[in-house]
């Protein structure tokens, strides 16, 4: 997150699409939905990336996706931005996304006065499991 907006990194973002060219997508996007910015990484090394803007997601994805795609489609929209909006809220009183760790995958969850609350369409996904 910066200026509380989600920024992406541009190069994971191109490789789910299947682009071999990742500059492809720097291309299409305008200067505010694209941007570089430092990454440092817990060994010390730090290395530049190019990183886009929820703006520049939905545009790729308008571009370059495909109907298989569908799940990358969902993912960014239901889980990945509110996910980054809520841990960047300011009143935690407030519902908020959280991750939870379970049988080697993360259950999107919903944090609301001391509970957790699943959406009832996953509920038989993950009680048969």
């Amino acid at each position: 997150m910066s200026d509380n907006q989600p920024w992406l990194a541009a190069y994971d973002f191109t490789r789910q699409l299947s682009l071999h060219h990742p500059q492809t997508l720097h291309r299409l996007l305008k200067p505010f939905e694209t941007r570089r910015v430092p990454v440092r990484y817990t060994d010390g090394n730090e290395e530049v990336i190019h990183v886009i803007n929820e703006a520049g997601l939905y545009k790729a994805l308008i571009r370059f996706g495909h109907p298989e795609y569908h799940q990358l489609d969902e993912w960014p929209t239901r889980e990945v931005i509110p996910t980054l909006r809520d841990q960047h809220a300011p009143d935690s009183e407030l519902p908020h996304r959280v991750i939870l760790s379970w049988q080697c995958q993360g259950l999107m969850l919903l944090e609301w006065q001391g509970e957790r609350w699943m959406p009832w369409g996953q509920v038989p996904c993950h009680v048969d499991s």
